[in-house]
């Protein structure tokens, strides 16, 4: 069995041990989740601006689907 030294342990703070602590800080940082299912709750609970939101935000994620959230956002501002 070899005998471990203790001034050739690796440093407490090794790039691993830092990576890992900042993947964890960045995991408590609140990320915004939209979600079109999102908006149409908030349809249906009245916040209209709020879904609006959601709904152009959905525009920017999705271009493909940008005209569906644009007659969408037309139909909540009438």
């Amino acid at each position: 069995m070899k005998k471990v030294h203790p001034d050739k342990l690796a440093p407490a703070n090794t790039i691993l041990e830092v990576a890992i602590q900042q993947q964890a800080a960045q995991s408590n940082i609140d990320t915004e989740i939209v979600t079109e299912a999102m908006a149409e709750a908030l349809v249906l609970q009245g916040k209209h601006t709020r879904a609006i939101e959601v709904y152009e935000k959905l525009s920017l994620l999705y271009t493909s689907k940008t005209a569906y959230f644009a007659t969408k956002i037309d139909h909540l501002k009438k």
